[in-house]
Order: structure tokens, then C-alpha cells, then sequence
């Protein structure tokens, strides 16, 4: 008599009929029965019924990787999935402006507005052409998948931006001169959608993002174009944000990661040391310009339990004396290790081969990259970038430009100002600011910081600490009058 194992769904099946991954059972289902297992075999791997990698082919009536298939709305109107192939689509053309424009036969129809495949009746007119409209401000997302990388329309959108031709400021030319950076920004929604045609213009993909309604990243950018296209962000116009969203950077090209020699990655642990140390002592700065729920326990309540930007620990680092060459490795270790969640490095998890113990799991199952402060991808991805979490969400492009010139600072400082960084164990952000602007953009940063400062403190006096009536009611209409001066003045 065979043995029966329990599933993690809670079935006693026979042993023969279930996968075991990891330390759980999971039941074998039929590719072709909707719902008949935990888990499906699809060339040769097994796939969780619940994993972000497979979904039912509404049309194909069978379990398919979503890797090759397109969100649609099935016969009963909900959101589902269909392979290209089995509805005999000949191709779908991606125009400069970034207008879709398909090529279809037979039994689907593209909604413009939301970028979804619809069933169409025999006569060849949608069943779901009246959807188009209601569900545009919700499910307009063209792209499958949760990073910028995974886009198909990556590639065009960074040629699009190096070859484009942009009206560029004085303004922007100025400030340029202070920003050696690749960079990039990811704002993220709760309501409304980008037109297509706006997109290009803006250089911004729509991207899935598990935790809010979508989120927008930028191509990668640098120079004059790449500040220009920030203040640009005026005429986004067309969506909204409340307390669940953030507003993230990625800087790149910020140091050296070839690793050709031993002196290049000291240098490499040097920097990560020297910019966690400033990161450590100044996040507090950086919480009093961001809303209070942003770091209050009845907000992560509300989500869930989920921080999505935690405050980094204190590893100690001050307490040692890094002009030796022992203490920065051991603080690089430790640095290391808390975004290796836990596990010192090894031979085989180390940064040079940025191998990770966790593999290529889901990326929101890395808690490690859940730092205000995010280091992980300096540590695990190809792009090596240093990214910036604490920000709220928002459009409006003064405060986006303030954030990230102030971020700017921080990577610089850090960068030129090493020596000053072990000696000095006090910094705060205002200083950092004067050190890397000349004076009339430092004015307009100082005034930005200040002014954050007291609007947020307005908030806990009259709210409580969790609330955000102001912060997202009066975003569209917020303005810095410094800033707005400035840029005049550059353009007299």
C-alpha cells in the first residue's frame, strides 16, 4: 500500500502524486485541468500553482509561463491570460511615439485605452469593447512583469532618450554640471494612467508593482537631458498618489566595480563603508523630510506589517577607527551580511560574483532590499546602483528635483569627501548640501529642507502621525518659489 502525504493545501494524496519542495508536499495538477493541483510541470520544472510565473491560458485552457503570454479579459470579464500564439496574432508594432498598433486575426481584440486583449464575438466586434472605458484608470498596464529590466520596450526607450532631441534649459545645463551620475526614478500610483504618447515624452515605463496600483520607471538617464526630463515631469498631470506610494532613485556609474585588483575592491569597501556610515547618522535628517506615517508602527499596520523602507541598524561602524584597513573590512562584512540577511559571504555568495543564497527568487522575498537605504544592488545586481527608498509618493516635479539633487549629494559626499567621513563621526544633511552645491542651489535645498521639516511637523500637531491629508490633498498644487526663481533667473 503506497504512502499518502498531506499537501500544503491540506490533502492526504498518495505520495506519487505530490512534489515535494523544499519541506512541504505539494499535489501534481493536470496542465489542461484549471484548479486541479498545487503545483504544474511545465517543461521539465515544477511551478507553484501561486507562484507570479505561470498563469491559466483563458484561451489555450491550459497552464502556460507568463513569460509568454499577454494580460486579457476572458469570457466573464475578468483579468486573465492568453498565449500570442493560440489566437494568431502576426505581430504587434511599437511606433516612436509609443502608440501600440496590432496586427490581429481571428478572435481578439487590443483596447487602446487600457493596453488589454479582448474575446471578440464571431462577427469580429468585441465583447468587452464597453470595458474599455471603466477599467482604464486600473488595469491599463501593457507590461508583463515587475522590473524596469523586464520591459520589451526597454531597449527603445533608452535609444529614445541618448538620440532624442530635447530642449534643454540653462538651467538644467547648470545643474547637470553638479550630477556625474547615471540615475533613474520609479514613481509609483494608486490612480490614473500616463497616455501613451506621453510616455516617450516623459522616457517613463509602466511597470506591475505588488504593492500599490502601479508604478512608473524612468529609462536610464544622465546629464543636462536627464535633468531636464525631471523638471518635465510638470505636464505628467495624470495621476495620483496617496500614503501606500513612494518616490525611489537609483543612482549608477557611482564607482568602480570592475574588481581588476585588490586596490579596486578595497576602494569599492571603502566607499559602501563611508557611505553607510553617512546613511546611518543622517536618516534620521532624511525621516524629518518625509511624512511622519512613513516611519510610524500603526502605518506598517495598516500595510500589513510590510516596511517597505526600513531605518538601517547601527552595525557599530562609528565605533571604529577605519583609517586602519582591518576595521573597513570588517565593516564592510557586516554591511554585507545585513544585506546578505544574515549569511556572511563565502566563496559562493560574495559581492565580486554577486551570487546571493536566496538564488533568483521573487525580488520581494529579499528583505534585505527593503532598506530607506538600499545597498543590496551595489551588492547582487548587474546594474550596481545605490538606491533611495524614504521618500513619499509624489508627481510634483519641484519635490521630485529637490529630493533627488539631495540624494545626489549624499553619493557625492560620500565619494569625495572619505578622509573627512572616517574622522568625523556627526554629520547632518544640511551640511552635506553646502559641501557639493555652489550657494544659490544650496539656498533653494536648504529652504526645501526646512520647509519639509515644518510641514511635517504642522501634520503631527494637528493629525496623528498616520494620517496624510496634506501631504497628497495639496501635492499638484505645491510649490517652491526658491526653485521657480532660480530657473528664471538662468533663463533671462
Amino acid at each position: 500500500m503506497g504512502i499518502n502525504v498531506i499537501t500544503i493545501s491540506g490533502q492526504s494524496v498518495p505520495r506519487a502524486k505530490a512534489r515535494k519542495i523544499g519541506d512541504l508536499y505539494y499535489k501534481k495538477g493536470n496542465l489542461s485541468k484549471k484548479d486541479s493541483g498545487d503545483c504544474y510541470l511545465i517543461e521539465e520544472t515544477y511551478y507553484k500553482a501561486n507562484s507570479l510565473k505561470i498563469a491559466w491560458d483563458c484561451i489555450a485552457k491550459r497552464y502556460d509561463l507568463i513569460s509568454r503570454m499577454v494580460k486579457c479579459v476572458d469570457e466573464e470579464g475578468k483579468m486573465s491570460y492568453c498565449n500570442l500564439d493560440s489566437v494568431n496574432i502576426k505581430e504587434l508594432k511599437f511606433t516612436r511615439r509609443g502608440s501600440i498598433v496590432p496586427t490581429i486575426q481571428e478572435n481578439l481584440y487590443l483596447g487602446h485605452r487600457t493596453g488589454l486583449y479582448y474575446r471578440t464575438q464571431p462577427n469580429n466586434t468585441p465583447y468587452y469593447d464597453s470595458l474599455d472605458s471603466n477599467l482604464h484608470h486600473t488595469y491599463f498596464l501593457k507590461l508583463e512583469g515587475y522590473n524596469y529590466s523586464d520591459s520589451p520596450y526597454k531597449e527603445q526607450m533608452e535609444i529614445d532618450f541618448n538620440e532624442s532631441i530635447m530642449s534643454v534649459s540653462n538651467f538644467s545645463k547648470e545643474v547637470a554640471k553638479y550630477v556625474p551620475f547615471t540615475f533613474g526614478n520609479e514613481l509609483e500610483c494608486s490612480w490614473g494612467r500616463i497616455p501613451e504618447h506621453k510616455l516617450f515624452q516623459l522616457h517613463l515605463l509602466p511597470v506591475r508593482d505588488g504593492s500599490v496600483n502601479a508604478e512608473y520607471v524612468s529609462t536610464i538617464m544622465s546629464g543636462e537631458k536627464g535633468i531636464q526630463n525631471i523638471l518635465n515631469y510638470k505636464d505628467i498631470g495624470y495621476l495620483k498618489a496617496d500614503k501606500f506610494c513612494s518616490l525611489h532613485f537609483h543612482f549608477g556609474n557611482i564607482i568602480d566595480t570592475n574588481f581588476e585588483n585588490k586596490k579596486s575592491i578595497y576602494n569599492f569597501k571603502k566607499f559602501v563603508v563611508g557611505l553607510y556610515q553617512i546613511c546611518y547618522q543622517i536618516q534620521n535628517d532624511v525621516w524629518q523630510i518625509c511624512p511622519p506615517y512613513k516611519n510610524n508602527s500603526q502605518f506598517f499596520y495598516e500595510k500589513k506589517g510590510k516596511n517597505h523602507c526600513m531605518s538601517l541598524p547601527n552595525l557599530g561602524i562609528h565605533r571604529l577607527n577605519l583609517n586602519k584597513p582591518s576595521n573597513v573590512e570588517k565593516a564592510f562584512e557586516d554591511i554585507f551580511t545585513l544585506f546578505h540577511e544574515g549569511k556572511p559571504s563565502s566563496e559562493d555568495y560574495n559581492f565580486i560574483n554577486r551570487c546571493h543564497f536566496k538564488g533568483d527568487d521573487n525580488k520581494w522575498n529579499f528583505n534585505s532590499r527593503y532598506y530607506n537605504f538600499n545597498f543590496w544592488n551595489l551588492f547582487f545586481n548587474s546594474s550596481r546602483t545605490f538606491e533611495f527608498r524614504a521618500f513619499s509618493g509624489t508627481f510634483n516635479y519641484q519635490k521630485i528635483l529637490c529630493y533627488f539633487l539631495i540624494c545626489n549629494a549624499i553619493i557625492r559626499y560620500a565619494k569625495e569627501y572619505q578622509n573627512e567621513i572616517f574622522k568625523i563621526k556627526k554629520y547632518d544633511l544640511e551640511d552635506i548640501v553646502s559641501k557639493i552645491y555652489p550657494e544659490d542651489i544650496d539656498e533653494v535645498l536648504q529652504d526645501f529642507i526646512l520647509r519639509r521639516r515644518r510641514e511635517h511637523l504642522e501634520i503631527v500637531k494637528t493629525y496623528k502621525a498616520n494620517n496624510n491629508f496634506d501631504e497628497f490633498k495639496h501635492d499638484n498644487i505645491w510649490t517652491s518659489n526658491k526653485l521657480l526663481k532660480l530657473i528664471n533667473q538662468y533663463e533671462q
